[in-house]
């Protein structure tokens, strides 16, 4: 495959792997993780055995068949490896997880399969959770603990993700026995293969001030991070309006559409990818020479591996971050992190021409009423809803799914219809008007 000295994390986890202990592995994507615990398990596959002896989680669908096809690749062709993941036909894969000896799935389609009785996990050997954080983050957690259990038998478990946060921890020693914990960096560490910058901006002229930023570098391939799916799309023609080559890349998007889009970008065909956190994790293109975040990431963890897309195998990349007023405390974190100078001013007009640009706003947050207002309001009568939640949370963008659920609610109908400049009415009040709604 052209490799001739391993990563540092490969160089840790090999070894160890091999001994057949349990690990807990922090490592950064790109680091080389899928070899890593990749050429031990396959090295221990048996190929003569028609059943599933390795299990390994991904939490996308392009992670997961990004890692089987460079799993198969290492198995010189063997029909050992095959990928499982939502959005296509199930039957497609009820073949596959009967006779695969290396299984490489999404939480929610390796379930489905075990809830279906054509996978089973009675004589597995291996089970590996990529990415675990970030599988937590989307919600899977109930699903992972349904799979561990169901691979109860299993004689290894590791774990490999970009940080350990308590909830990672706790599946830890819940589902790990004596974990040896490996660590390939220091924790939250960005590449050193990366320039990080921040340009001021406003929220009114975000749009405008992104225009003059990629006009004004050496765009080889970038990636531009937004926060919700529904921003993406608008974005993307918005660039395309400007005369970029852009297309979106988002959870709402069909598995064939997300194909044609990554290949086109992957080809060179589309320069610039406007794509939600979807990408940010397990996504490897080679060649990104920009990251772009549209606006200041929620956590320094989401910046970390947004701006890991690229710098990687040795090159030099650039991450750029667009800050406005409300959002310097949040960039303060991230700063004290990466080390990065203080927001530069957007670049003045006499440095980078700059076309006629028709200004116009991005979506835009509506305030309305604290966090603990809508909790009150809805008191125990959200417990009948926890089953449906939980499922929207795992099929829907969160922003998108609050803002659905927030359109009609009284409370912020209240808000909307309260002059500028009026106080809100005292609590007690409040309730009485949203109780009579």
């Amino acid at each position: 495959m052209g490799y001739t000295h391993p990563t540092p994390v490969q160089r840790l986890s090999i070894p160890a792997v091999m001994e057949g202990t349990d690990l807990m592995v922090q490592a950064k994507t790109g680091s080389g993780k899928t070899l890593a615990f990749g050429l031990p398990i396959l090295n221990r596959i048996d190929p003569l055995r028609p059943e599933c002896q390795a299990l390994i989680m991904a939490p996308t669908r392009e992670l997961a068949l990004q890692v089987a096809s460079e799993l198969h690749r290492a198995a010189a062709g063997l029909t050992l490896v095959s990928a499982v993941y939502g959005g296509v036909p199930i039957k497609e894969h009820m073949m596959a997880a009967q006779w695969s000896a290396l299984l490489v799935g999404t939480p929610g389609r390796v379930r489905d399969l075990l809830e279906r009785g054509v996978l089973r996990l009675d004589n597995i050997k291996t089970v590996v959770l990529d990415e675990a954080d970030e599988m937590l983050d989307m919600g899977f957690k109930n699903d992972l603990e349904f799979i561990l259990d169901a691979a109860r038998n299993r004689k290894q478990t590791l774990l490999f993700s970009a940080t350990f946060p308590k909830d990672i921890l706790a599946l830890a020693r819940k589902y790990m026995h004596e974990a040896k914990r490996l660590q390939a960096e220091p924790a939250e560490r960005t590449p050193t293969e990366i320039t990080h910058r921040a340009v001021r901006t406003t929220a009114e002229k975000r749009l405008e001030t992104l225009i003059e930023v990629l006009k004004g570098e050496r765009l080889e391939s970038c990636i531009i991070f937004c926060q919700t799916k529904s921003e993406t799309p608008w974005l993307a023609r918005k660039l395309k309006a400007a005369g970029f080559s852009a297309d979106c890349l988002h959870g709402d998007m069909n598995q064939a559409q997300r194909f044609a889009v990554l290949e086109a970008y992957r080809a060179g065909s589309i320069r610039i990818l406007v794509a939600t956190e979807v990408a940010a994790r397990g996504l490897d293109v080679a060649g990104v020479s920009h990251v772009i975040n549209y606006e200041v990431p929620q956590s320094v963890e989401h910046y970390v591996h947004r701006s890991g897309r690229t710098g990687r195998a040795g090159k030099r990349g650039t991450s750029i971050t667009l800050v406005s007023p409300r959002e310097e405390r949040s960039y303060a974190r991230i700063e004290a992190v990466i080390g990065s100078q203080r927001p530069a001013a957007a670049p003045a007009p006499e440095q980078v021409p700059v076309e006629p640009v028709v200004r116009t706003r991005p979506p835009q947050v509506r305030r309305g009423p604290a966090l603990e207002e809508f909790v009150g309001f809805a008191g125990k009568r959200a417990d009948a809803h926890l089953a449906l939640a939980r499922h929207l949370l795992h099929t829907a963008d969160p922003v998108t799914l609050v803002a659905a659920l927030l359109a009609d609610h009284p409370l912020i109908q209240e808000a909307d219809s309260r002059p500028a400049g009026v106080e809100s009415a005292p609590k007690g009040r409040r309730r009485a008007v949203s109780s009579r709604v």
